[in-house]
């Protein structure tokens, strides 16, 4: 679990399946409403149709949710979720911006960092299912993430990296 995680919500075996595969990729979603995360993630564990690895609120909190350890029911692809941390962020508009706040976004960039530091993960946004940075839409019909987050991704990716390599640098400087 990341340490940038205020919270968590224990989901136990719920809406999740033990890994099969390596850790190698970031899912991002939206929630596609304006909600507290811990609110979003348990009422993922109570539908027991869906779930993802972490949420992100409009004031930029983190909640824990499935353990990195499983795989969240989170893209309508398994074989996509037993590679990805799946991350849910709130929607501080509705549609059709389906915008996030600076926090959120801000948060967003910090779990991605943390993630691809400690899964040895470079972020590669190729717009399709075969990148390391996915989003739900190459899985299923659907808007997810929306557009704010979808035209941001190139940036999301680059700014990660970028911020990975820093930190790897200070590290051994």
């Amino acid at each position: 679990m990341s340490t940038l995680a205020s919270k968590s919500v224990y989901f136990g075996n719920k809406v999740s399946d033990e890994r099969n595969k390596t850790i190698s990729k970031i899912t991002i979603h939206h929630m596609a409403d304006i909600a507290d995360p811990e609110n979003c993630a348990k009422y993922h564990l109570k539908t027991e149709k869906a779930s993802a690895n972490y949420y992100i609120g409009s004031d930029g909190t983190i909640v824990s949710g499935v353990g990195e350890n499983r795989r969240a029911w989170a893209s309508s692809n398994a074989n996509n979720d037993q590679m990805a941390i799946t991350i849910e962020v709130s929607n501080n508009k509705k549609e059709p911006e389906w915008s996030v706040s600076d926090k959120a976004y801000e948060s967003l960039i910090n779990l991605c960092v943390d993630i691809c530091i400690r899964y040895d993960i470079t972020l590669n946004w190729t717009g399709d299912k075969n990148g390391t940075l996915t989003c739900h839409y190459m899985f299923k019909k659907t808007e997810c993430p929306g557009p704010y987050l979808k035209a941001r991704m190139g940036n999301i990716a680059n700014t990660v990296n970028y911020l990975v390599e820093q930190k790897k640098f200070n590290i051994y400087n």
